[in-house]
């Protein structure tokens, strides 16, 4: 698939997102094709770029009462970042009541041939 660049408005300039964001989609509970409000949880070039971390490219997404639990999903752009931090693509928990992120499991760097991998690729 193309890629398509996403941009974010921020301070009157345009900024491509390359790491990913995580939104929140609140349906109406009266009519769910009724109004709708969709808000950023986080967004990973900002807490990067800030020296901190995050799962980049975000998917495979779970959520419990607790918790969301996000799978990083590397993109071409995204695997630099995802070598960079020592990893090859993770497993990430947010508590929903405070925020907090916990990298709490890593994936193998041995794609299903036996042959080790980059950042994120899984053979």
């Amino acid at each position: 698939a193309k890629f398509v660049e996403a941009l974010e408005k921020h301070n009157g300039h345009r900024h491509a997102i390359t790491l990913g964001r995580l939104y929140r989609l609140g349906l109406n509970p009266h009519n769910v094709l009724g109004s709708a409000t969709l808000t950023v949880i986080y967004n990973a070039d900002q807490i990067i770029a800030a020296g901190d971390d995050i799962a980049v490219s975000p998917d495979n997404n779970s959520v419990t009462e607790d918790y969301i639990m996000i799978q990083e999903d590397g993109t071409p752009q995204s695997r630099p970042t995802i070598g960079a931090k020592g990893r090859t693509g993770n497993i990430w928990r947010i508590k929903l009541h405070t925020g907090h992120a916990d990298n709490i499991a890593e994936l193998s760097a041995v794609g299903r041939d036996g042959i080790v991998t980059g950042p994120d690729l899984w053979g």
